[in-house]
């Protein structure tokens, strides 16, 4: 028999490793019940701060630790604020996060809970609150449906039934000719005038604010559009739309894998049927006198005031190629699948197209009857032309948000630098090497990692489990 002293050691060891192996680890801490919130509140200032507030006790111990967790729209990440207490059985914390211009769109539903702990070691998550990041200056009305609420403070109850009609529209649209869609429903925010807007944006410099106009601004991180309510506004309102739902698709850590020429080139697409526009201009003269960039230089608009015309007209026309000459629909939503699962833009558009975006270059050149710049390429054998009836098009930690440039004035462009046919392209910055993906998810990772941890853990524990069973069966023939 075992002695008692080696078989309570036994019983401890095997409960170790059956709790490594298995046992549920519970979300709450200790009783939470110990601790009572008897109150809780939260305001805003527009482009200033976000004060929340609460007022807890303990029946337990001393209430040593309050932090506030805040998210947005999807509820998928929480960003945490500690508060400052000191410890007591009853206190009272505050949290306060800055709000800088621009930072937060405006009409934004923030949710937000407390996690509360104290001496005792019990610790209570409060139920999810909300509370409005609101531009006060106005008064707001709102229309809303199950898939969009637009905000106007200018106008009549026509205004804001206008502008919802117009989201629908080119909701539906981007479904129904590329098969994508918001996964939860948008706000569309729109401004009497430009001053009036410039508090909800972030600031450019002096220069950008002064002489530019933003007629509409996509807030992909809290599925925003902010508006300019102006004659041309349902082509504004397209557009951004393009860029809300790209971004809903290829987001997080893969959203760099938009690359600037397919956003802009999506959304310059979608935003009208007509495209004999002055962009389309700019760029009919830029390819007369062979002007016009190398499609892997694209990885920003042009901020020179004579190429940003060529630059957007480019875009649109390097995506209306893809979809009128390599596949259509089709092997264009292939391309955004592989980006929004991880694949960057080259690997991508070999896989989907069998060329990458220098080939790219090549074959859209040719088709706008230019020379090309190196070696021919064979586009790949499944792609086919697809005629079209209609143009139409598809479609935001976060990445800097996307504006609708006003289109140029004249289609008038300066003569081509002396002795430059065609201007040296911007050298982008070397892309990462292409990661070669395993298919598992960082989370499956932790996963699997901390299941190895736990079957390391268990492999010690069982080896002890034996060494202790051989010293036991030692001593008892001794």
């Amino acid at each position: 028999m075992f002695s008692s002293k080696y078989s309570k050691l036994l019983l401890v060891l095997v409960t170790i490793a059956l709790c490594a192996v298995g046992a549920p680890r519970a979300q709450a801490q200790g009783n939470p019940a110990a601790i009572k919130v008897t109150s809780t509140t939260a305001s805003a200032k527009f482009a200033q701060e976000i004060k929340f507030e609460v007022k807890a006790e303990s029946s337990a111990g001393d209430i040593q630790r309050i932090d506030l967790y805040y998210t947005f729209h999807d509820d998928k990440a929480s960003n945490r604020v500690p508060t400052e207490i000191t410890p007591a059985k009853s206190v009272t914390a505050t949290a306060t996060k800055r709000a800088q211009q621009g930072e937060f769109a405006p009409q934004l539903d923030i949710r937000y809970y407390w996690r509360i702990t104290d001496s005792a070691g019990n610790t209570l998550k409060t139920d999810t609150q909300t509370v409005v990041y609101s531009d006060d200056r106005y008064q707001w009305q709102k229309v809303a449906n199950d898939r969009a609420t637009v905000f106007w403070y200018s106008g009549n109850a026509n205004t804001g039934q206008q502008f919802l009609q117009w989201t629908m529209e080119g909701l539906d649209r981007l479904e129904k000719n590329f098969g994508i869609k918001m996964s939860y429903p948008i706000h569309v925010v729109l401004y009497a005038n430009k001053n009036d807007m410039a508090l909800a944006l972030s600031p450019r410099g002096d220069v950008f604010d002064q002489g530019a106009t933003v007629l509409g601004e996509a807030r992909s991180a809290y599925g925003t559009l902010l508006m300019l309510n102006q004659a041309d506004a349902k082509t504004t309102l397209w557009h951004e739309l393009t860029h809300l739902v790209l971004h809903d698709l290829v987001k997080g850590p893969y959203e760099s894998n938009l690359v600037s020429w397919l956003d802009e080139g999506l959304a310059m697409y979608n935003e009208a049927d007509d495209h004999n526009d002055n962009y389309q201009r700019a760029l009919t003269d830029a390819i007369r006198r062979n002007d016009v960039f190398v499609v892997r230089s694209m990885t920003s608009p042009n901020g020179v005031p004579a190429k940003v015309g060529i630059w957007y007209g480019q875009a649109r026309s390097v995506v209306e190629y893809l979809l009128t000459n390599q596949g259509g629909k089709d092997k264009l939503a292939q391309l955004l699948n592989l980006l929004a699962g991880g694949t960057r833009v080259d690997p991508a558009l070999k896989q989907v197209y069998n060329f990458d975006q220098d080939q790219l270059n090549d074959l859209w050149r040719a088709s706008v009857g230019l020379p090309t710049q190196s070696a021919p390429v064979q586009p790949a054998q499944a792609a086919t032309a697809t005629p079209r009836s209609a143009p139409a098009g598809p479609t935001a930690a976060p990445r800097p948000p996307t504006n609708t440039p006003r289109p140029p004035e004249s289609s008038a462009q300066p003569p081509a630098s002396q002795g430059q046919a065609q201007p040296a392209p911007q050298q982008p910055a070397p892309a990462p090497a292409p990661v070669q993906s395993s298919g598992l998810s960082n989370t499956t990772l932790l996963i699997l990692g901390g299941l190895g941890l736990i079957a390391a853990c268990s492999t010690v524990l069982l080896t002890g489990l034996v060494v202790l069973g051989a010293v036991l069966f030692t001593r008892r023939r001794a």
